[in-house]
């Protein structure tokens, strides 16, 4: 045995070893934050309509929207708003082209509604694991034959997507989540 080589251990494998755990620690951080996406938000978001009863009328209806933080960092929501509309049954049953033809709902009962109340809040706070119920309760003329509920909120993307969007010189730091409901309401009396 040679008296160089625990030198030749410690001044050259060591090192490299070392080099060699920061780059496969390194590439193991990269997988987990940004393959698996651990640092976005990850949202699951529902729209319902709720009838309870009818009065006169009309019938008293909640719009619930639910979200619902599944990821591992803390989620704010901005602008946390809905339109509510009926289709009466005198109501031709009409496509519309600028929504992917889908069914038109001409009545307009909540256009623009907010869960939030902006003299109070700029965002709401969503930790991980928590699912929130944010609810609005209006009316519906009884004779409406059925109703549809649009929700949506906006978010800020992560601080590296906004840092690489300036740098690529392009304007889109929010992100858009929908969802929406659609019921029927019945014909008795409730």
């Amino acid at each position: 045995m040679n008296c160089c080589e625990p030198k030749l251990f410690s001044e050259i494998i060591l090192p490299i070893a070392t080099c060699l755990a920061f780059f496969l620690g390194g590439a193991w951080a990269f997988i987990i934050f940004f393959r698996q996406r651990e640092n976005e938000p990850r949202i699951d978001f529902k729209a319902d309509i709720e009838l309870h009863k009818k009065i006169g009328d009309y019938w008293i209806v909640e719009l619930v929207a639910y979200v619902e933080n599944k990821g591992k960092i803390q989620h704010k929501i901005y602008n946390l708003d809905f339109d509510f509309s009926c289709l009466a049954e005198s109501d031709k049953v009409e496509l519309n082209p600028s929504h992917n033809n889908q069914v038109f709902f001409p009545c307009d009962l909540v256009s623009k509604g907010d869960f939030m109340n902006k003299k109070l809040y700029e965002f709401f706070r969503i930790e991980p694991g928590v699912k929130e119920k944010y609810s609005h309760i209006t009316r519906v003329p009884a004779e409406a034959a059925a109703v549809i509920f649009h929700v949506r909120f906006e978010y800020k993307t992560n601080y590296l997507n906004r840092l690489f969007n300036r740098l690529l010189k392009r304007k889109a730091f929010k992100e858009i989540h929908v969802a929406e409901a659609t019921k029927a309401l019945p014909k008795t009396d409730g």
